[in-house]
């Protein structure tokens, strides 16, 4: 008998159990005026799930000639998409396990995706490991970025996703406009980044957890020593197993070559799930 196979079987049960569940709205509905994300909040997480799925793939996403009525429609799907996200529950890890599966791992609202899309002006930005490519959608075509996604060969799906691969390829080659770059939940490739910057590149958005968090990161100052802020930043690693000499008791690597931006100071608040330490951090060359 395999008793795994009947404790997997167990736990996937109630993992679905869960997600076909009500989640707690995690915005006050008596707030919401907005008829279609009325709607949207009664449905289930794995219901909210589905829907943002339906829209793909979506037509002409990311064409340079759409015509004024294909960019509407891609409008009104990005809008669409931004209103389930923010009343997709953050209360539990399945909640979360399902959003990442499908989705992504940044959560977001309309708050910040204006605010995000401020900072980054008229900037000529390429999101680096996209993923699914749908923080870039819902920036390039809610919050008007300039914005194109891309990833590695073998994890693209979608054609409007562009190939790059951070770890190999030479950012100034392959797009030689780019002047910022975005990444979200950045694992093993920042700083291959950050050593191959062009110096045109002179703005930096980072999504994800700050130093002893599950992603890498930049730093600018020593958060365990609380010492003063460094004159310029430093790469953080997130590694379950790495063999480095510059490492601290969880094996995430604390390298000690700094690059020359500065945090800059905002109000940005993003959402996120429920032990989840999710941030957004803006830095500029200087």
């Amino acid at each position: 008998m395999n008793t795994n196979s009947g404790h997997l079987g167990t736990l996937q049960s109630m993992i679905n159990t869960m997600l076909s569940l009500g989640g707690d709205c995690p915005i006050d509905k008596s707030t919401i005026k907005n008829k279609y994300q009325k709607s949207i909040c009664q449905l289930t997480p794995n219901e909210k799930i589905k829907r943002i799925m339906n829209f793909f793939p979506i037509k002409n996403v990311g064409a340079k000639n759409n015509t004024g009525a294909e960019q509407a429609k891609l409008r009104k799907i990005a809008k669409k998409i931004v209103l389930i996200v923010e009343v997709y529950p953050r209360s539990n890890m399945f909640q979360r396990i399902e959003y990442i599966t499908h989705i992504g791992f940044a959560l977001f609202d309309r708050k910040c995706l204006r605010s995000i899309a401020e900072f980054l002006g008229d900037s000529n930005v390429i999101e680096i490991g996209a993923d699914t490519g749908l923080l870039s959608l819902v920036l390039k075509y809610y919050a008007d970025v300039n914005i194109s996604p891309t990833e590695k060969p073998e994890k693209q799906v979608d054609d409007w996703i562009k190939k790059f691969d951070a770890t190999k390829d030479n950012l100034d080659e392959l797009y030689p406009d780019c002047n910022t770059i975005l990444m979200s939940w950045p694992h093993s490739y920042l700083k291959s980044v950050m050593d191959n910057l062009p110096p045109r590149v002179t703005k930096i958005v980072i999504i994800g957890e700050g130093v002893d968090g599950a992603t890498d990161c930049l730093y600018s100052y020593d958060e365990d020593l609380d010492k003063e802020p460094f004159k310029d930043v430093r790469v953080y690693e997130y590694a379950e197993e790495k063999d480095n000499n510059i490492s601290n008791n969880n094996n995430n690597i604390i390298n000690k070559k700094e690059y020359p931006f500065r945090e800059v100071k905002h109000n940005i608040e993003l959402p996120r799930f429920i032990g989840i330490m999710d941030r957004v951090t803006l830095y500029e060359r200087y």
